[in-house]
Formats: structure tokens, sequence, C-alpha cells
């Protein structure tokens, strides 16, 4: 089940396999928004997507709700420069909020 924040971005995402992704520009959009509405940001994940295919980067992925990370003081914020830091990179996202 998508969330309904994510649901609001619907006419920028690009779904493959029932899960909604997208473009770094609108996945940060969607961050922020999520910081704004207090949201929790799990994490997110990127991905390379091809016409009808889809491959995973593990390296463009991080989770806020374990480990070193979930330490992190503004995760949004990180998250905000990660992605952005890999617009150029031909990444999707898909972005991961606590329900």
């Amino acid at each position: 089940m998508t969330h309904t924040l994510i649901e609001r971005f619907q006419n920028v995402a690009t779904i493959v396999g029932n899960v909604w992704w997208f473009q770094p520009l609108d996945a940060i959009q969607i961050v922020e928004v999520a910081k704004a509405e207090g949201i929790r940001l799990l994490g997110f994940d990127g991905a390379t997507i091809g016409d009808g295919w889809i491959q995973p980067s593990m390296a463009d992925s991080r989770d806020y709700s374990v480990g070193e990370l979930a330490t992190i003081a503004d995760p949004y914020e990180h998250a905000k420069e990660f992605i952005k830091r890999r617009s150029n990179a031909d990444l999707y996202f898909e972005i991961v909020l606590a329900r």
C-alpha cells in the first residue's frame, strides 16, 4: 500500500512492480514535504530503470531506521543532499515513509 503523501506525486511517478519511483528532484520534493508534515523518513532506495527492467542499487540506497544511519540528527537533509549529488546519474528513487 502506497503512503498517501507519495500518492500526491502520482503524476510524476514511474511505477514498476507496484513500487513508485521518482526522479531525483521529485524525490527531494517528497522528502521536503514529509519533513514539513512531520512524517518520519525511514529511507530510500535508488535504482536504474529501463524498458521493462529495474536494477536496484544498494550504493544509492539508505535506511534510516536501523544501524548507524538511525542516529543521524536530520535524515531529511541527509537524504536531500545524497539524492541531489546523484541527480545526473540517471537514477530513480523510492521514498520510504512511516505510516
